[in-house]
């Protein structure tokens, strides 16, 4: 079994992957840091096939934001192994797909609001609807 994180390079997912950890420390399992990328609609204009080199940029990008947001934490992984998931889709798909197995998914909050929510759509909230276990989501914190 595993704790999965939901990281986007957001603070809030930093947050969330820390959360992360410390749960499965105490669940004594591991963390399964996942991040989700594809390729923008608007790089598919025009019809034309996209160079390969395209999409092999969007998923080393996306293993490098992985790489950095675990190094981030690493000096409180002592006992604790995090695995570094990256794949192409949809965040809120690809998460509740990792929670099949999963003790529990960690998600941060960006804080955008109900507006936000409504334009933007919420991985958040299709993962509490969605998720094949507890989802904990760690809160934005405003700035006062």
């Amino acid at each position: 079994m595993s704790v999965v994180a939901g990281v986007d390079g957001s603070p809030e997912s930093r947050a969330a992957l820390r959360f992360a950890i410390e749960e499965a420390r105490a669940r004594r399992c591991v963390v399964r840091a996942v991040h989700a990328w594809h390729v923008p609609p608007l790089a598919y204009g025009g019809g034309a096939p996209l160079p390969g080199d395209f999409v092999e940029g969007l998923e080393k990008e996306s293993r490098l934001l992985l790489r950095e947001a675990v190094a981030e934490v690493a000096p409180m992984l002592e006992g604790v192994v995090v695995h570094e998931i990256s794949t192409e889709g949809d965040a809120g798909r690809v998460l509740v797909a990792e929670s099949d197995h999963a003790e529990l998914l960690v998600l941060g909050s960006r804080g955008h609001g109900a507006l936000g929510e409504l334009v933007l759509g919420s991985v958040g909230r299709y993962c509490c609807h969605h998720a094949r276990c507890p989802v904990t989501v760690i809160p934005h914190r405003r700035k006062l």
